[in-house]
């Protein structure tokens, strides 16, 4: 784990966070990333109070924390007293060593964001969105694409057969701002279809829709919506969607049955062809 961590850092410390080190830190709860089953958990409170809690029992003493003028965290512990350099500082992931030393970095973060604790799948989606890079998930593991087609031909012994989902990302089409994720499906270590997620804009959140093509509507592509949504449960049952100049028409199960497009700005454009034209032959007719 720490040896992931130290071959991770590298690729991500430019995008180290510039907030204020104690507005990170203060008043939340970190938890330490470790490969046993120790839970160790440090509040950082404001005004310089540490709580340090290991599987649920508080040590005794007047554990304390404050932020050195070298930039170093210093932390007493009671039963001693360290300081801590900051290798990578983010709202919920901090990546630190023993101050002044080349020892392995560790990792505390917040769990309350990041609840199955797989910090480095957090930090990878991190990466990958930050440098505008698509990765894949197998198994809560998360690959980039050299590594895909190299654990797909050996997954747990034999080629991977079943569908791969990659990160979210943006695309600009038509002047669209869509989110995509792509769904890959794989049989004997071959991808033998695409499909895709793609959010629309509506109002003040998005609709997802599995497609064929992620440019457009095709029919028996589905609408993804959760009829738990209020507004969502409005169009599930309405079974129609007006979205980027089409009417989406969907049956009982949410699939596209009839798609029509709006083709009012078309003629509206006609019409103001036909009328200038019309108003330059008048001209040339008059003179």
């Amino acid at each position: 784990m720490q040896n992931y961590i130290s071959n991770l850092l590298p690729r991500i410390l430019s995008y180290s966070s510039r907030l204020s080190k104690e507005e990170l830190i203060v008043d939340k709860i970190f938890h330490l990333l470790n490969d046993n089953n120790d839970i160790h958990q440090y509040t950082f409170l404001r005004g310089g109070e540490l709580v340090l809690s290991i599987n649920g029992k508080i040590p005794s003493g007047n554990l304390s924390w404050r932020l050195l003028p070298t930039g170093q965290l210093f932390i007493d512990r009671g039963k001693d007293r360290i300081t801590l350099d900051f290798d990578f500082l983010h709202p919920e992931v901090l990546i630190m060593k023993m101050g002044g030393t080349q020892e392995l970095p560790f990792v505390i973060f917040n769990k309350s964001e990041i609840p199955d604790s797989n910090v480095i799948k957090y930090l990878k989606l991190f990466e990958a969105k930050k440098t505008s890079t698509k990765v894949y998930e197998i198994n809560e593991t998360i690959y980039n694409q050299i590594e895909l087609e190299e654990v797909l031909l050996n997954v747990n012994g034999k080629p991977f057969s079943g569908e791969i989902l990659s990160n979210e990302y943006e695309l600009d089409s038509y002047n669209r701002e869509l989110l995509i994720q792509d769904i890959l499906h794989y049989n004997d270590g071959k991808c033998i279809k695409t499909e895709y997620i793609v959010k629309y804009k509506w109002d003040n959140f998005r609709l997802p829709f599995k497609q064929t093509d992620k440019y457009q509507f095709t029919i028996g592509d589905k609408f993804l919506g959760d009829s738990s949504n209020s507004q969502m449960k409005f169009l599930i049952n309405r079974k129609e969607i007006y979205i980027d100049g089409e009417t989406i028409y969907l049956d009982d199960k949410q699939t596209i049955i009839k798609i029509k497009k709006d083709r009012s700005v078309e003629y509206l454009l006609i019409g103001v062809v036909l009328i200038i034209a019309g108003l330059i032959l008048a001209g040339l007719l008059s003179n």
